[in-house]
């Protein structure tokens, strides 16, 4: 095969683009296929695993198609695999393409089993559109990025670029920024409200605040995306990253059809979206580092995350690619967790009181939030726990097994599984927490945990909830945003009293992340007296 490889490269060398393009095609599938002819047919452990039927080359992923038999439908991801712990029970096998294997784990015993494993480096499957993107991109890109890399090569890069990240001082330092930013999304919010207090693009507005905070942390400059109007090039980030680009492209390329795999990037409609969006963020992100480098060279503040990297002799390429990456991840998850917790509060408007009150106590009339008032309002800790309980950004976790586990179940799990362990089900399972789909922030409050839900439902079940990550391969901006959230949070809480507009509820959809779905849903912010 190899031979015949090296025929087919010789050959598509002697024609014209188009003609090219179909021997590549060609040949990426004779690999394809080659590859599965010699894969060994022994009695798989896993097949033995309860799950949906597959089928041969496309496996279960019948079920996610648009046409008639098709079961669920793919922005409702995250129902699917509640359909399926219904169907199969709490460790299920699910084939995708090419029937490759894909283990589901929904009970709290199985996700500790894979996570409180004793792994050096914690194993988990790489981005396979994001990885041909980077190896496409060798001028851009010295490795396939800390998200999708492994082992050793993992490690090094990891302890090199999230140093900055995890400093006390330096999250300190963006507590002024964040205030700031928070305000600006007050006024904003302020500016488009109606005469009933109505705001009609509530969820960009927030995402808008989301993208300003992550942009100002990483590119240490305020970038306008919540003035009222906005520049050109901000708008195109804006789109780029917020409003349809990016993610979109992302959820496409990883949970559809993998074309780019085996044709030609032009010929993939989805992934060459990806590649565009991911081009134009690149360069535009990377262009500014360049200009902040040369203007700031002798007085940039030393605990700013850039200047941390670049003194530290990081390559420029690595620095450019990590500030891109954490810019495109926090955006969503700053975005996604406020606007949960917000929806959640004008939901539950007892839990909404509550927490004013204690940021009554805690501000008084002061607007300024400290770091050492949010160590003091543990209510509002509470509702963002909760929020993250119920609706966590990222709503599994992802491992590649390297050694044997054996389910409570029987089922044996064997070194290269890929698991995904779905802690945002287990979270909503009544024996881990009571009351479970009920927003109840007081579960987080040992003082009324204890009296009102017992001890083991504060103290043992908590561990479920990990919107992060989890152990060594934990988001490294955490903390960042975390302080965002609780900021920006309670500063709206501050300022506004909220409810769901003619709406008992809200309904959330699955793209690339789990994220709500305001379409049909407005909200009313109604101004509050401060003085």
């Amino acid at each position: 095969m190899d031979i015949l490889n090296q025929f087919f490269m010789a050959l598509i060398s002697l024609f014209t683009p188009p003609l090219s393009k179909i021997l590549i095609l060609v040949n990426r599938l004779i690999s394809k296929l080659s590859y599965f002819s010699k894969t060994p047919s022994i009695k798989n452990p896993l097949m033995n695993i309860p799950g949906p039927r597959a089928f041969p080359i496309f496996g279960s992923s019948w079920q996610y198609s648009d046409w008639w038999f098709g079961m669920y439908k793919m922005e409702k991801y995250h129902e699917s695999n509640e359909d399926k712990y219904a169907r199969y029970g709490p460790v299920v096998r699910e084939n995708v393409l090419w029937n490759f294997p894909l283990i589901h784990l929904f009970e709290k015993e199985e996700i500790e089993k894979v996570l409180n494993s004793k792994s050096k480096y914690p194993l988990r499957p790489p981005n396979e559109a994001d990885v041909y993107y980077r190896n496409s991109r060798p001028e851009l890109y010295n490795n396939i990025g800390m998200v999708n890399l492994n082992g050793p090569s993992w490690h090094t890069l990891r302890s090199t670029l999230t140093k900055p990240l995890t400093k006390s001082s330096t999250i300190t330092n963006y507590v002024a920024h964040m205030n700031l930013i928070a305000d600006d999304l007050t006024s904003l919010i302020k500016r488009r409200q109606n005469e009933q207090g109505i705001i009609k693009d509530f969820q960009d507005i927030v995402y808008r605040a989301g993208l300003e905070t992550v942009c100002t942390v990483a590119l240490e400059r305020r970038m306008g995306f919540l003035a009222d109007t906005i520049a050109l090039d901000t708008a195109r980030i804006l789109n780029a990253i917020a409003i349809q680009g990016y993610q979109s492209s992302s959820n496409e390329s990883m949970y559809g059809l993998p074309w780019w795999k085996y044709v030609p990037e032009t010929f993939s409609g989805v992934f060459t979206s990806l590649v565009k969006h991911k081009d134009y963020l690149f360069g535009t992100f990377g262009a500014m580092i360049d200009e902040n480098l040369v203007q700031n060279k002798d007085f940039c503040d030393e605990e700013s995350i850039i200047h941390q990297l670049v003194s530290g002799n990081v390559d420029i390429k690595d620095v450019k690619a990590s500030v891109v990456d954490y810019i495109t991840a926090g955006v969503d998850t700053i975005g996604n967790t406020v606007i949960f917790a917000l929806l959640l509060l004008a939901k539950y408007p007892e839990k909404q009181k509550k927490l004013q009150a204690e940021i009554e106590r805690v501000l008084g009339s002061e607007n300024y939030i400290t770091k050492e008032n949010i160590q003091e309002m543990k209510y509002l800790k509470g509702c963002v726990n909760e929020s993250f309980r119920l609706y966590p950004t990222a709503s599994q976790i992802a491992r590649i097994l390297d050694e044997e586990i054996i389910t409570s179940n029987g089922h044996s799990l064997p070194p290269g599984s890929v698991v995904l362990c779905h802690q945002r089900i287990a979270s909503l399972q009544e024996q881990n927490f009571t009351r479970a789909k009920e927003f109840i922030p007081e579960r987080w409050l040992e003082s009324e945990a204890v009296t009102e839900f017992g001890t083991t439902n504060y103290a043992h079940n908590k561990s479920l909830v990990m919107p992060f990550g989890f152990g060594k391969r934990i988001c490294p901006g955490k903390k960042l945003a975390e302080q965002e959230i609780y900021i920006m949070t309670a500063k709206l809480m501050k300022n506004f009293n909220l409810r769901l507009h003619d709406a008992s509820d809200f309904d959330v959809e699955f793209r690339f992340l789990l994220m709500p779905s305001l379409d049909n849903l407005q909200i009313q912010a109604t101004s509050r007296d401060l003085s």
